[in-house]
């Protein structure tokens, strides 16, 4: 492929995902994709085929961006949930409209495309629970059900992607911390001492 047939690809993925994220991919017509993206109805066939095909592969992007830095996740129970907070709250935070498709647009996959992207999720959600069960045999979490835990401290980490601004009053180093924070206590294990070193200062905030 060459460096203008990705041009012209990056370009229709980025107008499907603000689209999709706007409008929703009911409301999201091919030829409005097209439109946005600087392409013609049969060009964005050419390069990403059907809407549907567009949305999975979308969908599995989103899905992959969490999973793969999930999988390598390694210490206490502690360090491994302050991992995945951190983790979760900063990718829905620097590409929220990309998570907000990704949360609410399984139901417009048809069955074959929802079951991929599902064994993705239910692979990420695994980790989560896994880890909070080990977290609950170490003595360090207190919960009476770690599936409802884990089902919890997602949903709370996901609705980033819903308020967060880079132009508010908190950056997301700050955001990230007290989500780590929230949750271990949440979890009956205290504020702690694991939440991951920032790598470098982010701008942010709260909207």
């Amino acid at each position: 492929m060459t460096q203008t047939q990705l041009g012209t690809s990056d370009r229709i993925h980025r107008a499907a995902v603000r689209l999709f994220a706007t409008h929703g991919f009911a409301g999201t017509g091919i030829r409005k994709i097209a439109d946005e993206a600087g392409v013609t109805v049969a060009s964005l066939y050419h390069y990403v085929g059907t809407k549907e095909e567009l949305l999975e592969r979308m969908m599995e992007e989103s899905m992959s961006q969490l999973l793969r830095p999930a999988r390598q996740v390694t210490g206490d129970p502690v360090q491994r949930l302050s991992a995945l907070v951190d983790l979760h709250v900063r990718r829905h935070a620097r590409a929220s409209q990309l998570c907000r498709v990704g949360d609410t647009e399984l139901r417009s996959l048809s069955r074959a495309s929802r079951a991929r992207v599902l064994a993705l999720r239910d692979e990420y959600q695994e980790i989560w629970r896994d880890t909070i069960t080990a977290g609950v045999a170490a003595g360090d979490f207190t919960v009476p059900d770690t599936n409802l835990a884990a089902i919890a401290m997602l949903q709370m980490c996901t609705g980033v992607a819903h308020w967060y601004s880079p132009r508010g009053r908190m950056t997301l180093d700050q955001v990230s911390t007290a989500f780590v924070t929230m949750s271990l206590a949440l979890l009956g294990g205290g504020a702690g001492p694991h939440h991951p070193a920032a790598a470098a200062a982010e701008g942010g905030g709260l909207a």
